[in-house]
């Protein structure tokens, strides 16, 4: 008799673990597809981060910053366009070009520059698109609170 309570104690140890076991490849199975899901929303900001790379002299933390959560080629075409119109220096252009969308910051940098008496540093903080959109660092709008 005393094997049979055993027998039934191990078992219902075993159904236990089981069940534990489960739990755990479900937390598991929802924590990859997570990263699954951040994986690819990471991966929408590579081609600007490609071409970076393949079309300017930028280095690789450089091209990864320019490039972090942008939505397309963007922040690169900015990029190029404002090297061969401005003397901003690689990390002037950087700050002006993040999350931009088009080559526009690039555009406003010059009215501005022309227009009026402000600084290269006044002007590249208002046309950034991070500033002007009121994005966060990763290229996200800023939602009222």
């Amino acid at each position: 008799m005393a094997g049979e309570g055993a027998g039934r104690g191990l078992a219902a140890l075993v159904g236990v673990w089981r069940m534990w076991i489960a739990g755990v490849l479900l937390v598991a199975a929802g924590c990859e597809a997570e990263v699954r899901a951040q994986v690819r929303e990471a991966r929408t900001d590579f081609p600007c981060y490609e071409k970076a790379r393949d079309e300017t002299t930028l280095s690789r933390e450089q091209a990864l910053f320019l490039c972090r959560g942008a939505r397309a080629l963007g922040p690169v075409d900015c990029f190029a366009e404002g090297d061969d119109e401005t003397t901003l220096s690689d990390v002037a252009l950087i700050r002006l070009c993040r999350c931009a969308e088009s080559v526009e910051p690039v555009r406003c940098f010059d009215r501005a520059n022309r227009e009026t008496l402000l600084t290269d540093e006044q002007i590249i903080e208002t046309c950034r698109p991070i500033r002007a959109n009121r994005l966060t660092p990763t290229c996200v709008p800023i939602r009222a609170l």
